[in-house]
């Protein structure tokens, strides 16, 4: 089924655009229009209290939107048809994906304004979080990113997972050798980028919901590939910095992946050895 026209916005303080995406067949947005969503999104903001602002215009569509921890304005403009819960949802999961690739200090609009060229870096920041924004913003989306993020009650993988052995003893000799990782998980990735979970470690497991969300984030709108990649992310909601480790495993090169969530070790090329050497002892397929 074809997307709901939406636009969705980033504006500082100052109604400076940081990121713009359209979804549904919508054009690119002029600078006048962007301009005008901030202000009105600002007038509306200022005039009121609360997380969550909604406008409601006479064309059949609304403007909603949301001021970060950081003061970065979300602003998102769609049909009428869009309850309450659904539009509340979509702006809080774009703010934690955001702040769980960019950072949370990256997106602090109040130290940006005071150094030289702070929006230009905020701006530049955010462009690393546009493909996982549209990933989750598609409405074909599978159930954890349709709108509202990672779903309460999705099944936990499991080490012991009756459905795939194969996955938790692939994941068990990853585990036993990292000794110093923890959250390490099994994905299949379809032709259609969804992700599932054949296997996953009890740390892994225990992720709360914004850190699980930017992880699913990412994986799904990472291309599937042979190739290892470190890619910076941010966990406990954005604050501590950390890395995504993903590197292929058996079965058709690049539609199974090993994900470990770490600090500053292992390295990539310790990890990519790792895979490579558990797989050749298991053999997984």
């Amino acid at each position: 089924p074809p997307s709901m026209p939406r636009l969705l916005c980033a504006v500082d303080p100052e109604g400076r655009s940081l990121l713009t995406r359209t979804y549904g067949g919508v054009a690119s947005p002029s600078f006048p229009t962007v301009a005008l969503l901030a202000s009105v999104a600002a007038y509306a903001d200022a005039a009121g209290t609360g997380a969550l602002r909604r406008v409601s215009c006479d064309d059949g569509f609304q403007i909603a939107y949301r001021r970060s921890r950081g003061g970065v304005l979300w602003v998102l403009a769609s049909g009428n048809g869009e309850d309450d819960a659904t539009v509340d949802a979509t702006l809080l999961m774009c703010e934690r994906i955001a702040e769980g690739i960019c950072g949370r200090e990256a997106l602090d609009c109040h130290a940006a304004a005071r150094e030289r060229g702070g929006a230009q870096r905020m701006k530049l920041a955010l462009g690393a979080c546009v493909a996982a924004v549209d990933r989750a913003m598609d409405e074909r989306a599978p159930p954890p990113f349709a709108p509202c993020g990672v779903r309460h009650d999705r099944p936990a993988a499991s080490l012991e997972g009756e459905h795939d052995p194969s996955a938790s003893d692939f994941l068990e000799g990853v585990l036993s050798a990292l000794p110093n990782v923890d959250r390490v998980a099994m994905a299949r990735l379809s032709t259609m980028n969804d992700v599932e979970f054949a296997a996953a470690s009890p740390g892994w497991n225990a992720m709360n919901e914004a850190d699980a969300l930017v992880v699913d984030a990412v994986l799904t709108s990472t291309p599937p590939g042979p190739c290892a990649r470190d890619t910076p992310v941010y966990a406990d909601g954005g604050r501590t910095p950390a890395r995504l480790l993903t590197a292929s495993a058996g079965g058709i090169a690049g539609r199974v992946t090993v994900a470990v969530v770490t600090g500053p070790s292992p390295t990539l090329e310790v990890f990519r050895a790792v895979v490579k050497l558990t797989n050749s002892k298991l053999s997984y397929h």
